[in-house]
Parts: structure tokens; C-alpha cells; sequence
């Protein structure tokens, strides 16, 4: 999925599952970016996904990130095939 995540990778499951579940895009080039620092916007958007998905979050992290996850915004363009809010964007609002 991501050519700078390789099959033999440690992380490589953990990436593709993320993928898989809509908590990361990668970057516009097609990279992950794994060797790079991630931005704390960039980890609160990731948190802010799992949120909407319903997975269990630990409160710790919402209250570490709460500042970042006020200036996220989403946008909902489409619905999926049970009427479920399918996020298009997701804008990071200074």
C-alpha cells in the first residue's frame, strides 16, 4: 500500500491496518512517511478518526490532545451504504 513501508517492516501490519480502517491516508505522494516526526495536529487527527469510528480511546490521550482536537474539522460529503457519515475531509483550522 505504502512503498516506504515494506512487507518485512515491524510496523508493516499496524500500518496496513490503520490504512485499512481509515485512521491514515499517507501523504499525497503515496508515502507514509514513517521515517519523519508526526505533528501533534497530525496525531490528533488520527485520534479524532478513531473517535468518530466508535473505537475505544483512552481518556488520557483525548485530554493530552484536547487543544489540537477543537480545531479539527470534518467534512461530511457522502454517505456509505448504511447511512453512515463517510468523511471526505478533515481540515485542521489554525
Amino acid at each position: 500500500m505504502f512503498p516506504d513501508v515494506p512487507e518485512n517492516h515491524w510496523a508493516y501490519e499496524a500500518v496496513q491496518a490503520m490504512a485499512k480502517n481509515g485512521l491514515v491516508e499517507g501523504y499525497p505522494d503515496g508515502t507514509f512517511g514513517g521515517s519523519r516526526s508526526m505533528t501533534r495536529y497530525e496525531f490528533a487527527q488520527i485520534v479524532h478518526r478513531a473517535l468518530q469510528k466508535g473505537t475505544d480511546v483512552n481518556a488520557r490521550l483525548i485530554s493530552e490532545f484536547k487543544p489540537e482536537l477543537k480545531h479539527i474539522r470534518i467534512d461530511v460529503i457522502a454517505k456509505d451504504k448504511e447511512g453512515n457519515p463517510a468523511i471526505e475531509w478533515i481540515r485542521v483550522n489554525q
